[in-house]
């Protein structure tokens, strides 16, 4: 059915529309720019995608039928929206408790019938403290130039 199609928001019909992005969503290819973690679902580990521009988690159903425990697929009108704009429907949505380390989380994930990447969105990561926010840097810049002068040597400095 899909076999490399890059999915780029889900949208979720009712009477308030909600339309969350997905960044890419494609065959389990190995990406050296790709941040991915192993997580536990209900015991069983499984790599996921950190896409910290994604507002949703999606898990292939072919995985969550691995998935140890009572997983339920919950009715949803939640629809994969590609960059071209093709509608793709989702075999609803589950719950799952996700762990890593020392924190567990149960999550909501968009179940999609095709070989795609299991993504952890940003809530999801932030909820797993696998990222957080820094907003200030405690170090002066000269201290940063000195440690990295390197980066400042030659043409350009």
């Amino acid at each position: 059915m899909c076999k490399n199609r890059r999915i780029n928001a889900i949208e979720e019909e009712s009477d308030s529309e909600d339309e969350l992005y997905i960044g890419c969503i494609e065959n389990q290819k190995k990406s050296e720019n790709s941040w991915m973690v192993n997580l536990n679902l209900n015991g069983k580990n499984q790599k996921f995608k950190l896409d910290t521009g994604a507002q949703a988690n999606v898990i292939p159903y072919k995985v969550l039928k691995l998935v140890k425990g009572d997983t339920k697929i919950i009715p949803s009108k939640t629809r994969l929206v590609t960059y071209s704009g093709e509608k793709m429907d989702v075999l609803g949505k589950c719950y799952i408790n996700v762990s890593h380390k020392d924190k567990i989380e149960r999550m909501e994930f968009a179940v999609v019938n095709f070989n795609a990447q299991c993504i952890l969105g940003l809530s999801a990561c932030e909820k797993l403290n696998l990222i957080n926010r820094v907003m200030s840097v405690e170090k002066s810049a000269e201290s940063i130039l000195k440690e990295n002068s390197d980066l400042f040597d030659g043409i350009g400095n």
